[in-house]
């Protein structure tokens, strides 16, 4: 395996270290840690000088110590937890363009320096008031304020999402709160972030200059140029629901498209001398020149990353190449910035890729291929999605809790749809963006934005479409992984050893569920729940729960989900039974 796959286990080890160091599970002295590092690096830098290949070959284990301690290092001397004490002044970078929320702007930011003389950078988010001066931020702007930061809170409720957790293995640790006139730009930034931000506001210009209805033009703005901020909650919902939601981020899939655009225009050029390299040259131009016109945000820099190291692995002309791009590309990502992998576009990118890439051939190759073009593609395509799913539902269910049922059917057209929509927008952009108004590729463009809207619409409505209420814990999610691997590997390879381990890994997640499920029928609870101006009061027995709540409460579905909801999901519970206190329903809470 490690003959095979260089990076495997090396990539393996360092990934935990940066998880054991993310999530705090191991003590350690820093500086022990260092000398160990230096240590080992010298020792296996001396072996590498003698040529002592033998020796090599048996210090595995130091190599894995060394990349282990790396990943272990490199995360945890990123981490600057933020000291609140008092300070006249802040001075900060601001690190992306602010995004639009319902009642403010908020924007990822760099704290630089403060009036105290010994700080270490960290970072922050910052909310704005909205006024016509955040408008004008750009990334690399410096500003300087005169407010207090404020440490990000955690959560009051069993099983509501831990924001402050979340954001701290992002190495955020605090957040501001500025009205307008608190805050004064000192310096304009500058810089590739800066200039990519202001050409994917310009391409956006485009698209609503021609005049596409509201929906059509959230859609284009989010498929093209990674522009989400128009799209509606109702039409993100949708999406969702039909699990599409991925064509509204441009990441992998938009890349992996233009990568084929790419490939097919320009085949002619393989027929010149050096034509390959042409070729190669075209590719990454064209996939990093897309990266830029749709702002650099981390998805898009995570799938140029991973598709060009893909694209390179290509000329190994072997699956091998290809796997070995693919973890050379994440343990690039993860040596500039290991947080990375505490991100869920991270994980469910690589998740999917991977998928994809080792279980698509296999599914395809269940049934001979189809002599009509059209059924090929479908099954191939059908095979694409069903790969993916399997090896991204885990994760799904882990963070979104739900799961799309008629996936199969929604990416079979909205796949199909968003090629064609990639091909006549980035056409349509580029004549856009010359004042050229061209019909013949306006009247296309509108029409399959359309059909995918009315699609996923369409797919939402249908009865029972989507399963929600899904709750697994992390050990649930870490066996689910442990079984799909398995069991797909010892499929493939005929192994028994694999697909034995795979019936214990899912024996294990039964003995789980059961003990759960046992321990919750045996108890009773009563919470308080901690829900602001509102009253929430839940009573426990087995699997009857009954929920004590003012009206103003229960009938504001979102905060009942994010402060009670996710208790109930988390303990299997189906069935909320709910009673309003009021004052003249007094004696039903009694009665209960």
């Amino acid at each position: 395996m490690l003959t095979k796959y260089p990076l495997f286990r090396l990539f393996l080890f360092y990934a935990f270290g940066v998880l054991i160091s993310g999530y705090n599970l191991l003590a350690a002295d820093a500086r022990f840690l260092l000398a160990v590092f230096a240590i080992v690096l010298i020792i296996l830098f001396w072996i590498v000088l003698k040529n002592d290949f033998k020796t090599l070959k048996s210090s595995a284990p130091a190599w894995y110590i060394l990349f282990f301690v790396g990943g272990f290092l490199n995360t945890s001397v990123r981490d600057s937890i933020q000291q609140f004490e008092s300070s006249k002044y802040y001075y900060l970078e601001v690190l992306e363009r602010p995004i639009e929320k319902q009642k403010s702007y908020s924007a990822k930011a760099k704290i630089l320096s403060n009036s105290n003389q010994s700080f270490k950078p960290t970072y922050t988010l910052v909310y704005f008031e909205k006024s016509a001066s955040v408008k004008q931020l750009l990334p690399g702007d410096r500003i300087e304020l005169h407010s207090a930061p404020s440490e990000i809170e955690g959560p009051k409720n069993p099983n509501e999402f831990n924001y402050k957790s979340y954001l701290e293995l992002l190495n955020i640790h605090s957040r501001f709160y500025l009205k307008e006139g608190e805050w004064l730009i000192v310096k304009q930034g500058s810089g590739i972030q800066r200039v990519s931000s202001k050409i994917q506001y310009y391409f956006s210009q485009v698209i609503e200059y021609f005049g596409f209805p509201a929906e059509e033009t959230a859609v284009l703005q989010a498929l093209l140029i990674g522009n989400r901020f128009a799209l509606s909650d109702e039409l993100s919902a949708s999406y969702a629901s039909a699990g599409a939601m991925h064509v509204l981020a441009v990441s992998g899939l938009h890349v992996g498209i233009l990568l084929l655009v790419l490939l097919n225009v320009s085949k002619p050029i393989l027929h010149l001398r050096n034509g390959k390299f042409i070729q190669l040259a075209i590719v990454i131009i064209g996939i990093w020149s897309y990266a830029f016109i749709t702002g650099l945000s981390p998805s898009v820099l995570r799938a140029a990353t991973l598709f060009t190291f893909i694209y390179l692995g290509r000329f190994a002309k072997r699956d091998v190449g290809i796997y070995n791009a693919l973890l050379a590309s994440a343990f690039f990502l993860l040596l500039l910035q290991p947080n990375l992998i505490f991100q869920v576009g991270f994980q469910l990118s690589y998740a999917a890729v991977l998928g994809i890439l080792y279980l698509q051939p296999k599914f395809y190759n269940l049934i001979s291929k189809p002599k009509n073009i059209i059924l090929d593609n479908a099954w191939a395509i059908t095979c694409v999605s069903f790969a993916a799913q399997l090896a991204t539902f885990p994760f799904s269910i882990y963070y979104f809790h739900q799961f799309p049922l008629l996936f199969l059917f929604s990416n079979l057209i909205v796949i199909v749809v968003t090629y064609g929509i990639m091909v006549f927008g980035l056409l349509f952009l580029l004549l856009g963006s010359l004042g050229v108004f061209v019909p013949v590729l306006y009247n296309p463009l509108y029409y399959l934005v359309w059909v995918m809207n009315y699609v996923v619409q369409l797919i939402q409505d249908i009865p029972n479409s989507v399963v929600y209420e899904l709750s697994i814990e992390r050990i649930e999610l870490v066996l689910l992984y442990a079984i799909i691997t398995l069991m797909s590997v010892g499929l493939a390879r005929k192994n028994f050893r694999f697909m034995s381990a795979s019936l214990i890994c899912l024996l294990a997640l039964s003995v789980f569920n059961v003990y759960e499920n046992k321990r919750i029928d045996q108890t009773s609870e009563l919470t308080f729940y901690s829900v602001g101006k509102n009253t929430a009061l839940g009573y426990r027995k087995g699997k009857e729960v009954v929920l004590f709540a003012d009206s103003s409460f229960l009938a504001n579905d979102s905060k009942m989900q994010f402060h009670v909801i996710h208790h109930t999901w988390n303990q299997n519970l189906k069935g909320l039974k709910t009673i309003k206190l009021e004052s003249d329903n007094v004696h039903g809470a009694n009665e209960v």
